[in-house]
């Protein structure tokens, strides 16, 4: 099944975390030429690897991925060295096959994990609209627990972003950085067993809303 050790090594890290077969399962089918952007940091591989290993098992042409991009925040740069929209360690595969996938994956990996806690979603998201103007969306795999560092550039992003969101605990502790951007791009949050774009989107504000209030007014 692995054609190298990196391919092994990812696979044996999956763990028991299901959130992007899960989200894959419910929603794949309408995600036609997508651009996929991920962070590629060390506690989000098994999530991206889940999107690899489901597209090797679906049906023929339900994950319809236009390219792969990873993106490290910044490879080994300082955080003082990390401009807007600049910090780079971003990494494209050659084509969208898994293969490259793969090899993209473990150069994005070899560069860097970024070092801080932000990280530069946006930048990454920006670089791969302009570099494949053929997708239709970006599907971005995302770390609830890693604020936004770009997040001022996201009237920028011209495409929906449908957002499968790992490391993430479920309502309410879901990070506003990235319901903001499934809102103000019209797209779409996933977390492991709900969906949320529209109306819903909307509503799960509103309940976070609701709960912060509640929550502060007990202290």
């Amino acid at each position: 099944m692995y054609e190298n050790q990196f391919a092994k090594n990812t696979y044996n890290r999956l763990g028991a975390d299901s959130t992007t077969y899960r989200v894959l399962d419910r929603n794949a089918k309408n995600w036609n030429k997508a651009v996929v952007v991920s962070d590629w940091t060390s506690s989000m591989y098994p999530y991206t690897a889940q999107l690899l290993i489901y597209a090797l098992s679906a049906p023929q042409g339900q994950v319809d991925v236009v390219r792969f991009v990873f993106f490290n925040d910044g490879d080994e740069k300082e955080t003082s060295d990390k401009k807007l929209g600049q910090a780079g360690g971003i990494y494209h595969s050659k084509t969208n096959s898994l293969e490259d996938a793969l090899e993209t994956m473990k150069l994005c990996a070899a560069k860097g994990k970024g070092g801080d806690v932000p990280e530069n979603d946006i930048e990454a998201i920006l670089e791969a609209i302009q570099s494949y103007p053929e997708a239709q969306r970006v599907l971005l795999i995302a770390d609830n627990s890693a604020p936004v560092r770009d997040i001022e550039l996201l009237s920028k992003v011209t495409k929906p972003v449908n957002i499968i969101l790992g490391r993430s605990h479920g309502f309410p502790y879901i990070n506003q950085d990235f319901i903001r951007i499934a809102r103000e791009t019209k797209g779409s949050l996933h977390t492991e067993y709900n969906d949320y774009q529209g109306e819903s989107l909307e509503k799960l504000i509103k309940d976070i809303e609701a709960y912060k209030a509640k929550q502060k007014r007990k202290n």
